[in-house]
């Protein structure tokens, strides 16, 4: 997230006491997972996988990052855009590629109850964002739902286009603050600081918008 890009780059973290090691996950359910193992102590992740991680994992939201309605979408074909928009009942029996339990699975159900559609009525197949991208290449699935940047390399690398974002069918989809529940026990001074430091982006990315595009 760039908060965290940011605060390396200014300093942030050493001005604040903090020397963070990273570690990156494809998606949110297998970073939720991880914190099982305590792989991680404070991280960001889709609002899904944070619900997901304080039923399963004790995982606490601390704060709300950002805004993700519009950059989790379903992608089509440019060339099938206009016939689902005008029936969307021919994606009944259709495979959607998706990432299960993920911001972008909140956003299919959405779109899909907007259509009145259920998740019954289409063919979920369950793929990494990464597999979403090669099968969607290779002409597998009607619908790729991609969250960004993968959305914007589906437009630049296949010609996709958006068919209904979390935006579009009124998700909001925001990005969450978490911590493992023990680790904000034991150190809620390090935590506190932690989110002072993504406050801290958030607030400068705010008032540098152009700066920070």
């Amino acid at each position: 997230m760039f908060p965290l890009h940011l605060a390396t780059e200014q300093g942030w973290w050493r001005q604040m006491g903090l020397e963070p090691s990273f570690s990156s996950f494809p998606a949110g359910p297998p970073q939720i997972a991880a914190a099982a193992a305590g792989t991680w102590d404070v991280g960001i992740t889709g609002s899904a996988p944070g619900v997901l991680g304080a039923a399963r994992f004790n995982i606490r939201t601390i704060a709300i990052s950002n805004d993700e309605s519009a950059t989790n979408t379903l992608m089509v074909r440019a060339a099938d855009l206009p016939g689902i928009r005008a029936n969307p009942a021919s994606l009944r029996g259709q495979r959607i590629l998706i990432t299960v339990n993920t911001t972008v699975d909140y956003v299919l159900q959405n779109c899909l109850r907007q259509w009145n559609l259920s998740r019954t009525d289409v063919q979920v197949v369950n793929l990494a964002q990464a597999q979403i991208l090669s099968a969607f290449s290779t002409g597998e699935g009607r619908v790729a739902g991609l969250w960004a940047p993968n959305i914007y390399t589906a437009e630049d690398r296949m010609g996709a286009v958006p068919l209904c974002s979390g935006a579009d069918a009124g998700a909001i989809v925001p990005g969450n603050v978490i911590v493992r529940e023990d680790y904000l026990r034991q150190n809620p001074d390090m935590v506190a600081r932690y989110l002072a430091v993504i406050l801290r982006g958030i607030a400068w990315t705010k008032a540098n918008r152009d700066a920070a595009v």
